[in-house]
């Protein structure tokens, strides 16, 4: 399941990813992002991926990674925070990404939401937890 708010306030798009997803998935949920009224590509996003999610999303990553290069097409000078836990899949998917070109957006990933938000400057008033991830 992929869900997502946008936080205008804190102009932040906050993504949760749980359970199995392919990168079919993945590419339904920004064509739904893109459509939803309230984006703003000026935002930066954090996406937090649950340690249950997984699927065939994990054996599409080079389809997710295209996915992802057309969105970062969309914004310039953007960041994307990935809170994920440390482990061998985080591993994996930061591998399999390294040669997704994002142009001027720059993705990294983080243990836990306090680094994230401090990496993108919203460290303060915007600490958010979703329930189930």
């Amino acid at each position: 399941m992929i869900e997502y708010v946008i936080d205008k306030v804190n102009r932040l798009t906050r993504v949760w990813m749980s359970g199995s997803n392919s990168s079919a998935d993945l590419a339904r949920h920004y064509s739904t992002v893109l459509d939803d009224p309230n984006y703003d590509a000026a935002f930066d996003t954090i996406f937090h991926v649950a340690g249950n999610a997984g699927g065939p999303i994990l054996a599409e990553l080079p389809e997710a990674g295209r996915s992802l290069e057309a969105l970062a097409q969309l914004q310039n000078r953007r960041k994307w925070a990935v809170v994920m836990r440390p482990g061998l899949k985080r591993t994996v998917v930061e591998f399999l990404l390294t040669g997704v070109e994002l142009g001027t957006v720059q993705m990294r990933f983080f243990d836990d939401d306090l680094q994230a938000l401090t990496w993108l400057d919203r460290a303060q008033n915007s600490l958010v937890v979703h329930q189930g991830c």
